[in-house]
């Protein structure tokens, strides 16, 4: 595997041979033996086909899925049975916003809870905090007492997104963010993620299955197949000279526009 990322800048989350086995006869193997590091502020795109094993490292990552390797946080382990505060530092945007909300909260008493759960605000301050943090992901304020139903896709992935931010994570996981959204929208998430990165210093791990979103909004991306890293390396690079097979076949699949060939 080709490994061109630049080693010199702090490293907010490593992962060390991380591997994610389902129960089964035979057991499967989702994730195969992964290594990564993600710098304070950088974006790193971890792009595949769907099947790959790209959530479920994903949920490895944030606790959700049991694991065997290491994840170290700030130089520190991050054991999979995590205290609070451990699981505050690893936070998801998962791929479909409708399934990932209550239906029975409104935007603003989503991100409520959070705060209140992890008692990150006194009590009369919690509610204008929540529609701070809706504010900061774009969201009208006039739909902030709406319930999930009756907001658009990507009013709801802003609700999503400003639920993970309340608990300032130190790394955002944004499991294929737009796939559910209209192709308008899309290009909004990614701006707001970008924008988010950069003003707040997130380390932000991007999720997906499309080059051309990893080179709009990432710093570096890692080719992950059959539950393996096979390549990674600076953005421009990889897409100037990809090495290995599988990423050479992921750029021919880009949409590219101009005349049919031959």
């Amino acid at each position: 595997m080709r490994d061109t990322t630049a080693r010199s800048a702090e490293a907010v989350l490593e992962i060390r041979d991380l591997s994610v086995t389902y129960g089964g006869r035979p057991p499967v193997r989702a994730v195969r033996g992964v290594s990564l590091r993600l710098a304070r502020g950088e974006a790193l795109g971890l792009v595949g086909e769907s099947g790959c094993g790209k959530s479920s490292l994903a949920r490895a990552l944030a606790g959700l899925e049991p694991a065997e390797g290491q994840v170290m946080m700030n130089g520190r382990p991050l054991p999979h049975r995590r205290t609070r505060e451990q699981a505050r530092r690893v936070q998801m945007v998962f791929q479909d916003p409708y399934a990932s909300l209550n239906p029975r909260m409104t935007a603003v008493q989503t991100v409520a809870e959070m705060l209140r759960v992890h008692r990150l605000r006194p009590k009369d301050q919690i509610a204008e905090r929540a529609r701070e943090l809706l504010d900061l992901a774009g969201l009208p304020s006039q739909v902030a007492d709406t319930r999930p139903a009756a907001l658009s896709g990507g009013q709801r992935q802003r609700v999503a997104i400003a639920r993970a931010l309340a608990l300032e994570p130190d790394v955002l996981v944004a499991d294929e963010p737009t796939t559910a959204l209209d192709v308008s929208v899309q290009a909004v998430i990614l701006e707001l993620l970008a924008h988010l990165r950069e003003t707040l210093g997130l380390a932000l791990l991007l999720i997906t299955h499309n080059l051309a979103v990893v080179s709009a909004v990432c710093d570096r991306a890692a080719v992950m197949h059959s539950g393996e890293i096979v390549e990674q390396a600076a953005v421009p690079a990889l897409l100037a000279s990809p090495q290995h097979p599988y990423t050479r076949r992921l750029l021919a699949a880009v949409p590219r526009l101009g005349p049919p060939p031959g």
